[in-house]
């Protein structure tokens, strides 16, 4: 028996785009041989989703007799659905006899791609931690370098006709002392002090002196760095502190890097 709504697709096939959405295009012809009122409803099949289809205009339709109508159907596909092939059609009844006048409209295909996902974005927050730990090791390397090693020195001076100026003083012993005191001490003295700790961190440095470097007794230069070995410790924490007019200027910066 012949359709009394006879229903043609452009294509088969639903082409999706970046966001998942496509469109079908339908032609619907009245052949009931009346002006008729009709529905146009999608049939799914499969894990095929109803609500991602959508009639354009409602799905309801006015037909002159023998007339043909095209008809959009939208198609949006959620995110979260697999990627393959989803079977769905239109089917087209007549509102004043919908047992006797309808028409199944041919199977179309959604092709769904697999999901994309956004790359994720380069972590410049790494390029600036290296960079930071290259300038604080760079730093401490040229003070130990300037310094000749750590190898003694002996004490001389400089004399003008007006005034002498110390130019190498005698490292104090603070071994056994709390780090803030051995701290006031060597800085007091003209030194640039620093200190390694490892165990638990604390959050007022204030552990006890173990042994440091240049030795106590010996002779350093006005400005050297004083290296401090402290207990206990859970990461290696280096503090740099100068005196006025020294060559660095963060008195009192903090900076802390994983052992």
């Amino acid at each position: 028996m012949p359709s009394s709504f006879p229903v043609t697709a452009t294509s088969n096939i639903v082409v999706l785009d970046a966001s998942r959405k496509g469109t079908a295009s339908l032609t619907v012809t009245n052949a009931a041989g009346r002006p008729v009122r009709v529905r146009m409803t999608p049939a799914v099949s499969g894990s095929t989703g109803a609500s991602w289809i959508m009639v354009d205009g409602g799905g309801e339709r006015d037909l002159p007799i023998g007339s043909a109508q095209e008809v959009k159907v939208t198609v949006q596909v959620p995110p979260e659905v697999a990627a393959g092939d989803y079977v769905f059609r239109v089917d087209v009844v007549a509102e004043d006899k919908p047992e006797e006048d309808f028409a199944h409209g041919p199977d179309l295909t959604i092709k769904v791609p697999a999901a994309t996902t956004k790359p994720k974005p380069f972590p410049w927050w790494i390029i600036a931690v290296i960079v930071a730990v290259l300038l604080i090791g760079g730093g401490i390397i040229y003070a130990f370098a300037s310094k000749g090693g750590g190898s003694k020195s002996t004490p001389t001076t400089t004399t003008s006709s007006t005034s002498t100026t110390l130019t190498h003083f005698i490292v104090p012993n603070v071994i056994g002392q709390s780090l803030s005191a051995a701290t006031m001490v060597l800085q007091g003295d003209h030194f640039m002090t620093a200190y390694v700790e490892a165990g638990a961190a604390s959050t007022n440095c204030n552990e006890l002196v173990t042994s440091m470097n240049p030795a106590a007794g010996s002779t350093a230069a006005v400005g050297s760095l004083v290296v401090m070995a402290v207990q206990p410790i859970p990461f290696r924490c280096i503090i740099v502190r100068t005196f006025p007019g020294g060559v660095l200027h963060f008195l009192g910066t903090t900076t802390t890097t994983q052992p």
